[in-house]
């Protein structure tokens, strides 16, 4: 279920992801940090809120983003990519391996 733009006496308007029947991995609260750094995940049971999370980026990153550069160890498929933490706001991330920095917006996904 998603919503977006929904009414919130905090915030003015907010966006919200429902993802029923599981809670998420370490390595999807660390991808909802990349994406939305301001994001706060809410753990629901029986109607209820029970924990808030405000996920926190971790200052390495391992096998979750894909590094751009071409000519970088991590294009071999045995080598798993990990990035460290440059910057949080703004976000950037610099690959272990070649050293290359990346902004939020050239971030991919592995």
């Amino acid at each position: 279920l998603v919503g977006a733009n929904l009414p919130s006496g905090k915030l003015g308007l907010k966006d919200l992801v429902k993802v029923d029947g599981r809670e998420l991995s370490q390595e999807e609260i660390s991808k909802v940090a990349l994406l939305s750094p301001e994001a706060t995940l809410s753990i629901i049971r029986n109607y209820e809120v029970t924990r808030k999370i405000v996920p926190q980026l971790p200052d390495t990153i391992e096998g979750l983003v894909a590094c751009a550069n071409p000519a970088c160890i991590t294009q071999d498929p045995r080598v798993a990519s990990r990035f460290v933490t440059e910057s949080r706001q703004p976000l950037r991330l610099r690959c272990y391996y070649c050293e290359r920095s990346f902004s939020k917006e050239e971030i991919e996904f592995l």
